[in-house]
Order: structure tokens, then C-alpha cells, then sequence
């Protein structure tokens, strides 16, 4: 029977039990995010992984290369958390001010570094 859009009352039901499941973890980071408004002092070492967006203190600065469609730039350092690092990421091969001394046979007329962090004064 093509065409019969009709959604049966199982189908509607399965579908607010989804709804209310995602508007529950919504709120429950927008709690923990207050939490940490809240009390600032132990929101220092708190970041957002750029992947999964989970709260972690240990995190991680890294150039990677497999999420540009999520919109994280391989060439600006991403803050991600031990998971991601380990499973889910491709850490990029920059020469980074950040994480290198820049080439070796380095050319004055090049850029010394391939990324778009910024460079220490005394490594220009």
C-alpha cells in the first residue's frame, strides 16, 4: 500500500519516548554547565571535548584531520578528551609553534610553521 503516510499510535508514542530521552540529556548537560557557572573555582581544568562534547579535565591539545565536516579546522588546535584521542580522531602531521620547533631545513621565504596557532615570540 504506497502512499499511506498514516503513523500508528505505537509509532507516536515511540517517538515522544524519544523526544523526552533526548530533551533529558539536553538538560542534563545544561545542568552541569550551570553547575560549573555556579562554582567557577573548580571549572578551571573543565573543557568540552571538540568531538563528543563531554565536560572532562583531562583533556588533550591536538591538530586533527578527520572531523572538518563537524566544522573543527585541522589547522587550529582542537581540545579533546582521552576517548576521542585514543578511538575516534587522526592527529594531524603539523609543524606546530605549539608542538614542534617548526622544519628542519626551514626556508626564509616559507612559513615556519603549517597551522594557524600562534607562534611564542621566541620561536619567530
Amino acid at each position: 500500500m504506497k502512499g499511506n503516510n498514516q503513523i500508528t499510535q505505537e509509532e507516536q508514542d515511540l517517538l515522544k519516548e524519544i523526544e523526552n530521552y533526548e530533551a533529558q540529556q539536553r538538560i542534563a548537560k545544561l545542568k552541569e554547565k550551570l553547575a560549573i557557572l555556579k562554582n567557577p573555582q573548580n571549572s578551571a581544568d573543565i573543557c568540552d571535548c571538540a568531538v563528543c562534547e563531554t565536560q572532562t579535565k583531562q583533556i588533550f591539545k591536538i591538530h586533527i584531520v578527520n572531523y572538518e565536516d563537524k566544522g573543527i579546522n585541522p589547522q587550529v588546535i582542537s581540545k579533546i578528551c582521552q576517548n576521542c584521542k585514543e578511538n575516534k580522531v587522526i592527529q594531524a602531521n603539523f609543524y606546530c609553534p605549539l608542538t614542534s620547533d617548526g622544519y628542519d631545513g626551514w626556508d626564509t621565504n616559507q612559513p615556519k610553521f603549517n597551522c594557524l596557532c600562534p607562534v611564542p615570540l621566541e620561536k619567530k
